[in-house]
């Protein structure tokens, strides 16, 4: 989606500087060995994806780069629910 806001015209471009900044701090804690994946959603923010053991590590790193950074952990497993 975001390649084709770009290529559109007039261009469109949701990253900000913040973005970008995020997403190079996902790539350098990956050449430390942090396994880090980066997402955005349809605007300017980046989700970054890794494994529970790393949160502290991510969370660091990405503090130096955000002016906010929430983490987020999955929710229960699938379940059947039943309509009355």
């Amino acid at each position: 989606m975001h390649a084709c806001m770009m290529a559109s015209n007039p261009p469109l471009l949701y990253w900000k500087a913040g973005s970008l900044a995020a997403m190079d701090r996902v790539l350098q804690l990956r050449k430390q060995g942090i396994s880090a994946w980066y997402t955005l959603d349809a605007g300017p923010n980046v989700k970054v994806l890794c494994h529970t053991a790393d949160v502290p590590t991510v969370r660091a790193a990405l503090l130096r780069v955000a002016e906010r950074v929430e983490v987020l952990h999955p929710g229960p497993g699938a379940r059947l629910v039943e309509s009355a």
